[in-house]
């Protein structure tokens, strides 16, 4: 299956990045593929995490933290949050 990002989520992926770059140089590059690692696990394993909300499945990153917030359709793995677990949750809905 294909992942596909919604708006809210690349631009929290990209933002987290660039946030990490600048605190130490090549931290965002290390974060960028722990998280292209994590979407390569998901896209192969697409049923592999755990079912956190009523169509959402939650991958907590083990490096930074992090969790991927996605959801299956008939084509897709939409990545609907790249999440920093110090957030409050409900500002997902």
């Amino acid at each position: 299956m294909k992942i596909k990002f919604s708006f809210k989520a690349k631009k929290e992926f990209i933002n987290s990045a660039k946030f990490y770059e600048g605190r130490v140089v090549g931290l965002g590059k290390r974060f960028k593929q722990e998280i292209r690692n994590q979407l390569d696990l998901i896209q192969h394993n697409p049923k592999s995490a755990e079912l956190k909300y009523k169509d959402i499945k939650v991958l907590v990153i083990k490096t930074f933290p992090f969790t991927i917030h996605y959801k299956i359709e008939k084509e897709y793995i939409v990545i609907v949050a790249i999440f920093h677990s110090s957030r409050n949750p409900e500002k997902l809905r």
